[in-house]
């Protein structure tokens, strides 16, 4: 499964979670909560840890997606 990069997935996710949660639920909490998950992890400098930090993000990127088309 090839990612994509970092700011590419970063607007996708917020896009995704914007669409899907946030304006079906009617509150931020979801956008905040990547937009601190991707500030906190911004200063990562293992290859490994920034890996699987893209996967999991580009992961719940699908899953959101994939469950609203699926509603």
């Amino acid at each position: 499964m090839k990612t994509i990069g970092p700011k590419a997935l970063y607007k996708q996710l917020l896009t995704a979670v914007d669409r899907n949660l946030t304006s079906v639920a009617g509150n931020k909490q979801w956008r905040e909560y990547v937009v601190a998950a991707f500030k906190k992890n911004a200063d990562l400098k293992d290859p490994v840890l920034i890996q699987r930090e893209l996967q999991l993000a580009q992961d719940y990127q699908r899953l959101i997606t994939n469950i609203a088309q699926h509603q």
